[in-house]
């Protein structure tokens, strides 16, 4: 399971059916999809916070959306290639 996507905010894997996930809001049941760990997806997870929990989806979007313009590292710790062309200083000729 990718734990990168916004939505874990709001879900947990079942511990009794490991192909759903629990709403943290309401405790709803809801299917990841696919047929597999690897065809698992969030597609299923985010229509129920749209349809469901949509003030406080909205919300958590709109914060992410702020704090996730592009950092100027990578999570390796390597400057960004804009990042390095804005931080490198002219030669002197």
């Amino acid at each position: 399971m990718s734990s990168n996507s916004i939505v874990w905010e709001f879900f947990d894997v079942s511990a009794v059916d490991e192909s759903k996930a629990k709403c943290r809001l309401c405790n709803s049941l809801i299917s990841r999809g696919g047929k597999g760990t690897a065809t698992y997806n969030t597609s299923n997870l985010m229509k129920h916070l749209d349809k469901t929990h949509s003030e406080q989806w909205a919300a958590t979007k709109s914060v992410r959306s702020s704090k996730s313009s592009q950092p100027s590292q990578t999570a390796a710790g390597q400057l960004r290639i804009a990042a390095a062309f804005e931080a490198q200083t002219p030669w002197s000729r």
